[in-house]
């Protein structure tokens, strides 16, 4: 009886993200270009704001603009990690964002953040030397170096893949796998709670932010004093849906900094390679 509650309630958060994803329109903001920049390179983001079972537009903010077009701006959403981020755009034209790959933002906890406190009070989240530190490596006030950036086609809607129980079986074996070997000693029946896609690169490798819990880590049964442990994860699959298990999945020590991790993480997995 209790698989199957277990089972009922994973197939209930699922459908739930999928219904949110179908009743959000699109960005209808002014900031296209930098919506379609943050919603491929931040792991956690969904491209919307939920609060209150409605669904919204993402907050973006243009903070400078550097003297060769290079805008640095703010997002936030209301998603699983709630993260509040400073991301640099290198240029736009009518149909591509370009920006430099892994090292075009830093993010911080947005947890209770108010419309006041993103407008008002953005540095508040990052140092000055954070800020400006950047700004550096992206080049801020230099010349535009297109053969460093990547593209990302302009677009006012994230792409969500939907999720076959065959991908949903995978996330589960993986997410159960990081979780032994993270430690856990207890049999839970799911661990896989979501998944969010994130971007494909051009040779179809698909990478996903993936989180889950295991509630009872200790093996001593689950109860209001169990030990949990919660997941955060990056997984890469092949354009065929196959991974190489032992290289395919980055564990997140740290959710909002992982910048330097994800780039040795893609490139150890070939992303974008010929």
């Amino acid at each position: 009886m209790k698989k199957i509650i277990i089972f009922i309630v994973l197939i209930f958060s699922i459908f739930s993200a999928i219904s949110c994803k179908s009743n959000y329109n699109g960005y209808k903001g002014q900031h296209v270009a930098l919506y379609s920049e943050a919603i491929y390179s931040l792991l956690s983001v969904q491209g919307y704001w939920i609060q209150e079972s409605h669904y919204r537009d993402p907050k973006i903010k243009v903070l400078e603009e550097d003297e060769y077009g290079r805008i640095l701006f703010a997002y936030c959403e209301d998603s699983k990690i709630s993260t509040l981020s400073l991301l640099i755009l290198q240029k736009a034209d009518e149909k591509f964002a370009y920006f430099y790959s892994n090292i075009n933002f830093i993010s911080a906890d947005a947890m209770g953040l108010s419309d006041d406190v993103f407008n008002s009070n953005i540095a508040a989240s990052f140092s000055k030397q954070e800020k400006e530190t950047l700004k550096k490596i992206n080049n801020w006030g230099e010349q535009i170096i297109e053969s460093k950036c990547i593209k990302v086609a302009i677009t006012n809607k994230k792409n969500h893949p939907s999720l076959s129980n065959d991908m949903i079986n995978k996330f589960e074996h993986l997410c159960q796998k990081i979780a032994k070997e993270s430690g856990c000693i207890g049999i839970e029946s799911t661990v896989f709670r979501n998944a969010i896609y994130c971007t494909t690169d051009n040779n179809g490798k698909i990478l996903y932010y993936v989180w889950g819990v295991h509630r009872d880590a200790d093996g001593i049964g689950i109860s209001p004093s169990s030990r949990t442990m919660y997941f955060d994860l990056a997984i890469i699959f092949n354009s065929d849906g196959t991974c190489d298990e032992s290289i395919c999945v980055l564990k997140l020590i740290d959710k909002y900094n992982y910048q330097n991790e994800l780039r040795i993480f893609k490139e150890l997995n070939g992303w974008s390679q010929s």
